[in-house]
């Protein structure tokens, strides 16, 4: 079922036509929320406070662009807004990270616990850094696996500017690891 099936029907029958939306976009919005934000946003959620929006708004879907490029960008704003909210209630509670919590379970070591922890914010920090289209292409090329073409349609942008964004975000990518990771190094040989 492509997004266009749902045109004709936009203005009637919203309920069915929001849970037929539901079932064939949700995945891909659960896919998109930790790329956009990362693990820290409760990706359902996002999920169904994308689809409140979408229920509000879907009489404003003129059809000028695919579906799946209008429910990104509303994807992108609501998962946004959520890690705002987020990050102000942590300031306002002035929450520290509670360490046993987080412990994992007993299959991986702790020290290999900690080291995975810190790759995965290592990675974050660097995609955090990256230019917010060079980030959004580069995460849906390599880890949704789209190819460019869908990628142009998703961002509404051109196919070329969708290879240049991709060219530019791994190699920025790269710098940026490899310069975070030499900082560290004489950080980590002084504690031995």
């Amino acid at each position: 079922m492509t997004p266009f099936e749902h045109r004709p029907s936009v203005h009637s029958q919203s309920g069915s036509r929001l849970a037929s939306l539901y079932a064939t976009h949700a995945e891909e919005v659960r896919r998109w929320v930790p790329r956009i934000v990362g693990p820290s946003v409760d990706a359902e959620d996002v999920v169904h406070e994308v689809f409140i929006v979408v229920q509000r708004r879907l009489d404003e879907f003129r059809g000028d662009a695919k579906f799946a490029t209008w429910l990104f960008r509303i994807t992108t704003f609501v998962a946004l807004r959520q890690l705002r909210k987020q990050r102000t209630q942590r300031l306002e509670l002035n929450l520290a990270d509670d360490f046993v919590s987080e412990v994992a379970s007993p299959d991986p070591s702790p020290y290999e616990w900690l080291e995975q922890k810190r790759t995965a914010q290592e990675v974050r920090a660097t995609l955090g850094g990256l230019d917010p289209k060079q980030r959004d292409t580069l995460l849906l090329f390599e880890l949704d696996g789209c190819n460019g073409e869908e990628i142009a349609d998703i961002t509404s942008t051109k196919l070329p500017t969708v290879w240049v964004r991709l060219h530019r975000g791994r190699a920025r990518f790269r710098e940026r690891m490899c310069a975070l990771r030499a900082s560290q190094e004489p950080r980590e040989t002084e504690q031995d």
